[in-house]
């Protein structure tokens, strides 16, 4: 079975907390379903549990550097009204581009969602510009 492999988008950043209910809401029902519709395979809001910064965001996507060009993305990102409201309450953004370089998949890993993987890693800002890292 031939199964596409994906790039990884990690989003990092702080959510001032008197406003971290509305921004867990707005990712769950506005922004996490427009990443899927852009054609993330998956978006994931984790929580940190113990350090900064607060949030990682993590979308498993077809090709990370081309996803700021893709037509769905300036279509999409326009019609979220509140978009620019909710990034007056981030700091401390960081985005970083990790592309797939080698997987392993089991059949137990396969049902369940789970991979192990290796990575070649690049940092990106925002607009993304993918430079990968040559890894010896």
């Amino acid at each position: 079975m031939k199964r596409e492999l994906p790039d990884l988008m990690l989003a990092r950043h702080d959510v001032e907390l008197t406003f971290l209910f509305e921004y867990l809401r707005w990712y769950r029902d506005v922004h996490g379903p427009d990443a899927i519709e852009m054609g993330h395979f998956t978006a994931r809001n984790y929580l940190c549990r113990s350090d900064t910064p607060l949030m990682c965001n993590v979308y498993e996507t077809p090709a990370v550097d081309q996803v700021w060009s893709d037509p769905r993305y300036q279509l999409i990102r326009h019609r979220d009204s509140d978009r620019a409201m909710v990034l007056t309450h981030i700091a401390n953004k960081s985005n970083t581009a990790y592309r797939l370089v080698a997987a392993r998949f089991s059949d137990d890993a396969l049902d369940a969602g789970t991979t192990h993987l290796s990575v070649e890693i690049s940092s990106v800002s925002f607009p993304a510009s993918l430079n990968t890292v040559q890894l010896g």
